[in-house]
């Protein structure tokens, strides 16, 4: 994973090189026993491009409709972070999605979350930050995302997630959001910030996921 200076004036000189190294913390103390995956965290000199065989995620100064945002482009996994008050949290959650679904495409199948839906089983796309974006803690006095547990999902115990504010499975706090297919009707659902369950449009064979989930509810209230 490489963090990029995609910014028009430049991020304060060691900024990137410290938040580099309290997400390879967070990876490594955090992530890793819990979901099992791991990776490599460097910050790229201001100028130079990231190795090729990197997943860069890019600091710029706007993202459009968001603050932060993780895609495929051309086959590789990457981000673009907007730089604001909450940029060292954003690039936090943005690298630990990546990590959790880099195709963008991940489902987990649990009992649905909708009371009119009768406890029948559905696809969460997994998005491991999503559900508890509202809670962040401090590495080195940087702050960092939570994150949910693969028990979140159902099928184990607690913590489901790793501050412990979540005190159920697919519970969603105020701030947080899911989203969800059910194949009863193939269309998608999403519970959001504000705790209400809205409907979109059918799902198609899209290559990812999110974005299709994107297209299916843009405009929805």
């Amino acid at each position: 994973m490489a963090l990029v200076d995609a910014t028009a004036d430049g991020i304060a000189p060691g900024m990137l090189g410290a938040l580099a190294s309290v997400l390879q913390i967070q990876v490594d103390r955090d992530l890793r026993p819990r979901w099992g995956i791991g990776a490599s965290v460097g910050a790229v000199m201001r100028g130079a491009r990231p190795p090729g065989s990197s997943w860069p995620l890019w600091m710029v100064d706007d993202v459009q409709e968001a603050e932060g945002v993780h895609f495929a482009a051309r086959g590789v996994p990457a981000a673009v972070v907007q730089v604001d008050a909450r940029w060292t949290a954003t690039a936090s959650h943005e690298l630990l999605e990546m990590l959790g679904d880099p195709w963008r495409r991940r489902f987990l199948t649990a009992r649905s979350i909708d009371p009119a839906a009768g406890g029948r089983l559905v696809h969460y796309l997994v998005e491991i930050a999503d559900p508890c974006e509202a809670f962040g803690y401090m590495i080195n006095g940087v702050q960092v995302s939570d994150f949910v547990t693969p028990t979140f999902y159902g099928g184990g115990r607690g913590p489901f997630d790793l501050l412990d504010r979540i005190s159920r499975p697919l519970e969603i706090p105020p701030g947080g959001s899911i989203s969800w297919v059910d194949p009863h009707d193939r269309r998608w659902y999403r519970k959001g910030p504000d705790g209400q369950i809205v409907t979109g449009a059918p799902a198609r064979r899209a290559p990812h996921a999110t974005a299709d989930r994107d297209a299916a509810l843009a405009g929805v209230p």
